[in-house]
């Protein structure tokens, strides 16, 4: 395994992480706000790697990032052995109770309506729907195509991202293939027929 792959998967982790996190704190936040005690807030399940301890709550990071919980004064069963209090979930309304249990979906929600447009603002890198140079022999050698030539449709599909001329052309029609062009250096562009070419199986 390369340092390419490690990433990649370093990538998944810490996006699903910052996810659950998302969540976590919308369970968090909205048991807070309802005057709930919150006992401990952990990013991830397992073992304990670091915990600290401000107010009631103990804040943690486990040692597995593929989930995370908020413990509740009065959620799990035996703690209403301790007596009723003010702060426990279940002294709190009907309405109370629905927030807190919906405040990770609401939180997911505003995440990313706020994280979405900053991110198109920015740019998203992707491969663009240009092809290389054809393959001799090949079905685009055959159709007479350039390298550089720019695909703006596939079977009527909208493409906008190369990999996405891969999935129109194997999930259409096995025996004819019809592309929207514009050749390099063209402002005009030309609608083309191609036979598509089963790759040798490996």
């Amino acid at each position: 395994m390369d340092f390419i792959e490690i990433w990649r998967i370093a990538q998944v982790l810490l996006g699903i992480g910052l996810v659950i996190f998302v969540h976590e704190a919308g369970h968090f936040l909205a048991a807070r706000w309802c005057g709930v005690r919150v006992d401990v807030f952990s990013l991830g399940f397992g073992p304990t790697v670091f915990s600290w301890k401000r107010g009631d709550t103990v804040y943690q990071v486990a040692a597995i990032p593929l989930g995370g919980y908020v413990k509740m004064a009065g959620e799990e069963p035996g703690d209403e052995e301790r007596g009723p209090s003010p702060d426990d979930l279940n002294s709190k309304s009907v309405g109370q109770r629905f927030l807190i249990f919906s405040g990770g979906v609401i939180m997911n929600v505003i995440f990313g309506l706020v994280i979405f447009p900053i991110l198109y603002w920015v740019g998203i890198p992707f491969t663009q729907p240009l092809i290389g140079a054809p393959t001799p022999g090949g079905p685009a050698w055959h159709a007479g195509l350039e390298e550089g030539t720019r695909v703006l449709e596939v079977n009527g599909q909208r493409v906008i991202t190369f990999p996405e001329i891969l999935n129109e052309v194997a999930l259409g029609d096995p025996e004819r293939c019809e592309l929207l062009i514009q050749r390099p250096g063209a402002d005009a562009t030309e609608t083309i027929s191609l036979t598509p070419q089963r790759s040798a199986s490996r």
